[in-house]
């Protein structure tokens, strides 16, 4: 019996990317015959009321005759978070078996996790280290160390960290599950994939729209805290790692922190632009956005440059890049290498290597060859995989394969605690060195690609964005 008890139900997460997923697993019968999804909320709901709600608020669903089988199976529980007693008659008319697999979807906000957590424990519902008693942390995992660590280590009294699955949907993306594919079973590249053949790396995620309902919880966090600490860290350590041990789960998360203690900046003054959307044409500006301060100084946008300090990459900038209100909606990984030595003709543009994320997935690498008819003129072609431009072929979202690995049992698509403490470190070192930086943030039109200070930053090294 597997039971998913949701809390959170009635909000946006679960709406917007929960409900779809699970339907998804159920369609596709990936979940056990027998389970009870328990949705759980604050909301004065009935079952009825609930699956009135979920048929009227979720969209893009292709087969509605299964949906509507699928909410037909969810079951509605009001629970107030803090409330003992509420956990308490939950547990009551629930049979349990021993291997009875509990997981536990935490879609709330994060100063709910800890009541959540302690009352379920109390209530019997999770038993410490019982393997088969799973917890799901959505992402805030915290705001800064002190919160993160004050989270995990009330945690650490009720669960064991085998226990915890710290959600980055990020990881779930099939390109970035390929990052380790494609690096390892490759000899054409892991053989290359080192300072002596590349020249840096870029790592961009573009978002083209603002902040939406998000105003109030990101007029306090930012485009570091939002997207650099987790998302864009999380690409750049598997990127950068160095393969250790037979590559399983702990090996490859040591190999990730590695990583992470490895982060340094040259001068983050001078390497890193923080950025904020102003109205263009029909686009509001960040300040007019609702639940925005009207003086926010919060970046929506930041581009840096640093280092790996570790042998393999000595030498070798990596840029990173995020923002809203951006002209595109893009994710791309750009592996730049450098230019040979004794190049015939003169020169030539470096290779890159671009693996591509989203909106489309594949990759796609550039070289150099002889113009046709021509005794040495250069130029430059592209071999490119679009996977998901196969035929019959329909990627799964993140949040479906995230489940399914819940569900499994299967640790190596979320986080380890570690993972976060030092991307919280290195993060909090950062924004304590950018205090001045807020004073002078680069302003930039909604829709365009963002600061000019962004493009100065490469322009500096002899270099261009090649992503947006």
């Amino acid at each position: 019996m597997l039971r998913f008890f949701l809390f959170g139900a009635t909000g946006d997460l679960s709406i917007k990317k929960l409900y779809p997923a699970l339907f998804e697993l159920f369609n596709q019968k990936k979940l056990t015959e027998e389970v009870e999804i328990i949705c759980i909320g604050r909301r004065d709901f009935d079952k009825g009321q609930l699956h009135d709600f979920i048929a009227d608020e979720v969209g893009g669903i292709r087969d509605v005759k299964q949906w509507f089988k699928f909410i037909k199976s969810l079951n509605y529980k009001q629970l107030a978070f803090e409330s003992l007693e509420d956990y308490q008659n939950l547990i009551k008319g629930l049979s349990f078996q021993p291997e009875d697999i509990h997981l536990f979807y935490l879609a709330t906000a994060p100063n709910f996790f800890e009541p959540i957590v302690s009352h379920l424990s109390e209530s019997g519902l999770l038993e410490k280290s019982n393997p088969f008693h799973r917890v799901v942390i959505e992402k805030p995992f915290g705001k800064d160390l002190k919160s993160a660590t004050a989270i995990n280590t009330h945690l650490e009294k009720f669960v064991d960290e085998h226990q915890i699955y710290r959600m980055d949907h990020y990881l779930g993306k099939e390109m970035i599950q390929n990052i380790m594919m494609l690096r390892f079973n490759n000899m054409l590249f892991e053989a290359s994939w080192n300072k002596d053949y590349i020249d840096h790396v870029q790592i961009t995620v573009a978002e083209s729209y603002g902040v939406f309902e998000r105003a109030g919880y990101y007029d306090k966090s930012g485009a570091i805290r939002d997207m650099i600490q987790s998302h864009l860290l999380q690409m750049l350590a598997l990127i950068a790692m160095t393969p250790l041990g037979n590559r399983e789960y702990a090996d490859i998360v040591s190999a990730k922190v590695e990583v992470l203690k490895a982060l340094k900046f040259n001068d983050v003054r001078n390497d890193v632009v923080l950025g904020q959307y102003v109205s263009h044409g029909n686009m509001l500006g960040y300040r007019q956005e609702k639940g925005v301060h009207p003086e926010s100084a919060t970046e929506t946008f930041t581009a840096m440059k640093l280092r790996v300090d570790l042998p393999r990459w000595e030498g070798v900038d990596f840029y990173l890049r995020t923002g809203k209100r951006l002209m595109d909606k893009v994710s791309e990984i750009v592996i730049v290498y450098k230019k040979p030595d004794g190049a015939l003709n003169g020169g030539c543009p470096p290779n890159t290597l671009t693996i591509k994320i989203h909106p489309d997935e594949g990759m796609k690498l550039k070289f150099n060859m002889k113009m046709p008819g021509t005794v040495k003129e250069l130029i430059t072609r592209e071999m490119e995989f679009c996977q998901s431009c196969m035929i019959d072929y329909n990627a799964p979202e993140a949040y479906e394969t995230l489940i399914n690995e819940v569900v499994l049992g299967h640790h190596d698509l979320y986080t380890r605690w570690d993972e976060v403490k030092y991307e919280w470190m290195f993060v909090e070192k950062m924004l304590d060195e950018c205090v001045d930086l807020k004073n002078s943030i680069q302003y930039y039109p909604a829709g365009s690609r963002g600061p000019k200070a962004a493009d100065d930053l490469l322009a500096e090294d002899g270099r261009i964005w090649y992503s947006l």
